[in-house]
């Protein structure tokens, strides 16, 4: 199938002003990495498409026009998105049998290498262009710099004994109750960190290794500047797209927010509370409420 030149033109400046918005939406969407660390706990699809970081990632590939992405798989290495709108697809219409969503895969990528900070790459494996029914994006994140991030200072403690101390002494000396040591095990074994043994497996050995020559970088340095949805307003005005989920966010003071404190129990609280929301901005307003009761 052939195309005119007008047509040509028009689709390659649509392409250009989403590359351009896209880029936009990446330079100011750099995500704590107490956000990231919450996103790749979660044990499932479900509850990962219910952290704000995946809701953000959502809205803002919605805004600039990229793709509406729904999360369809959570491994501890690997993410799989699928969308039924990808923009690239509609745009190279004409291309038939071909994978032809470049631009969506490198965004995905570059928001997972450059703003979560998490090596990563990414592959599109269906494509509706290709005649499948919807497109697919599988990202598969490098375990160690997932261990650095995955991984808080208690943690290292933790495993740097692991080897040689009974786990009796380890819950005594950090003062751990059951179910808090329980999930901490639980964690390590998940990520192929301990073996059923409770020992470092070749991977635990190589995140010690990785995490001690990494200690005082710049990943290390920045746990406390806000989330970017803290300033919806000033994104979705940079990007020149519709409001979305933004006065929602924006009156919400930082005090407010349980998930901004590094605690296992707030997120279980934080992901029981996303359970019934339908959106961010729910979301939001309804974790707030919990803490106003």
């Amino acid at each position: 199938m052939t195309i005119s030149f007008a047509k040509a033109m028009s689709n390659f400046a649509r392409l250009t002003e989403i590359e351009a918005k896209s880029a936009t939406m990446i330079d100011i969407s750099k995500i704590p990495r107490r956000e990231t660390r919450k996103f790749i706990k979660t044990d499932n699809a479900a509850s990962a498409s219910r952290t704000p970081l995946m809701m953000y990632m959502k809205d803002v590939f919605l805004d600039v026009e990229l793709a509406h992405l729904d999360l369809v798989d959570k491994k501890p290495f690997r993410v799989i998105f699928r969308s039924p709108d990808s923009t690239p697809a509609d745009i190279y219409s004409f291309d038939d049998k071909k994978k032809v969503c470049h631009t969506t895969v490198d965004i995905i990528s570059r928001f997972f290498n450059e703003d979560m900070g998490i090596s990563s790459s990414v592959e599109e494996v269906k494509c509706r262009r290709n005649g499948d029914e919807f497109c697919e994006f599988v990202v598969d994140m490098q375990p160690l710099e997932l261990y650095d991030i995955l991984m808080d200072d208690i943690d290292t403690k933790i495993l740097k004994k692991i080897n040689t101390d009974d786990i009796d002494s380890i819950k005594k000396e950090f003062d751990f109750t059951d179910d808090e040591l329980k999930f901490r095990l639980s964690n390590y074994r998940k990520f192929m960190i301990i073996d059923d043994n409770n020992k470092l497996t070749e991977n635990g050995e190589m995140a010690i290794m990785f995490i001690d020559e990494d200690m005082g970088t710049e990943k290390k340095i920045d746990e406390n500047f806000l989330p970017p949805w803290k300033d919806m307003e000033r994104i979705t005005n940079a990007i020149s797209s519709a409001e979305s989920f933004a006065e929602a966010v924006k009156e919400i003071s930082d005090d407010d927010v349980p998930w901004l404190n590094d605690d296992d129990a707030e997120v279980v609280d934080a992901e029981e509370a996303a359970s019934d929301a339908k959106s961010f901005a729910e979301l939001l307003s309804s974790m707030t409420e919990k803490e106003d009761d």
